[in-house]
């Protein structure tokens, strides 16, 4: 059974064995960093070349067929190497990071990204990787590549929603001592919060979700992202129901900014790769963007309200 350590092992063996990798991550240190207010809560702008084309990747179903999976095996860089976990799914190092530590999870099948019946390898992967957060994007929510599933984790401590859950303004309910569950009240986006020690009963209020949640335009799965930690023995999960995949701003050129939300921007870190939007982008800009694709307020305000009638 492998632990943490063996995955900061290894990070560093990668980063001593890859040279493109180990520049890429150095860069990381060097990018330009702004903090800007929404409210009473707090976004991140990074300014990240290395992520155009994650961002602006093509993920409509001809154009998913047209290109080799970079997820799979066979298709990825030589030097990229992993640790084998859980049912059927490979650690690696994410060779075009956003945080100091940023993995990449696959599955060893080239199977669609879809959550319902992985949720539970969420879990224990988190509980596996506390000093991360693990993430997941669904296929129509900033996934490079929906048509293969994966995770991701990130370092702990760099998303803006990771020190904001304790202070927001939340309407929860107590379900089982020490379970929580609800929603983020004022916030900048709509986020649907849980809380427990309790594994099965994570399982059971996920589910419930899930089926209270509409499905995605072009796919079953509703569209979401998700984030988990853990800090023993409790862990905490961040549900961001999703209206669309990107707003009408993006795209390049005058009045356009690249920004192609995912699990990371949801939670406070905004990436953009072109420099000038990184200078021009404003709280103003960032607040429409979190309103285009989060699920409106009235939706929330029924999900909720059914959540406390099934539970």
């Amino acid at each position: 059974m492998i632990g943490q350590e063996d995955v900061l092992r290894l990070i560093e063996a990668q980063f001593r064995e890859w040279p493109v990798l180990r520049e890429r991550y150095s860069a990381l240190g060097r990018v330009r960093v702004k903090e800007l207010g929404l409210g009473a809560a707090r976004v991140k702008v990074q300014f990240n070349p290395e992520r155009a084309l994650s961002s602006s990747a093509r993920t409509d179903r001809a154009s998913l067929r047209q290109r080799p999976c970079f997820l799979c095996c066979a298709n990825r860089p030589q030097e990229q190497r992993g640790l084998p976990w859980g049912r059927d799914y490979q650690i690696l190092v994410n060779p075009y990071p956003i945080f100091p530590r940023h993995l990449t999870i696959p599955s060893l099948c080239h199977v669609p990204q879809e959550i319902s019946s992985r949720f539970g390898d969420m879990l224990e992967l988190a509980a596996l990787l506390p000093g991360f957060v693990v993430f997941y994007n669904g296929p129509e929510c900033g996934a490079s590549a929906p048509d293969h599933f994966h995770f991701q984790a990130g370092s702990r401590g760099v998303l803006p929603v990771e020190q904001e859950w304790e202070s927001m303004e939340k309407d929860m309910v107590c379900l089982l001592s020490g379970t929580w569950a609800g929603m983020a009240k004022h916030y900048y986006c709509s986020l649907l919060l849980v809380q427990s020690e309790d594994k099965a009963e994570l399982m059971r209020l996920f589910s419930l979700l899930y089926d209270l949640l509409p499905s995605g335009q072009t796919a079953a799965e509703p569209r979401m992202n998700l984030l988990v930690w853990h800090d023993s023995p409790r862990w905490t999960v961040c549900l961001f129901p999703r209206a669309k995949h990107r707003p009408s701003c993006y795209g390049m050129g005058e009045g356009k900014l690249l920004v192609s939300p995912g699990a990371a921007d949801m939670g406070g870190l905004v990436i953009t790769p072109v420099k000038e939007d990184f200078d021009r982008i404003s709280g103003s800009d960032i607040r429409k963007i979190y309103e285009e694709v989060s699920m409106d307020r009235i939706q929330m305000d029924l999900i909720m309200h059914q959540l406390k009638k099934r539970i």
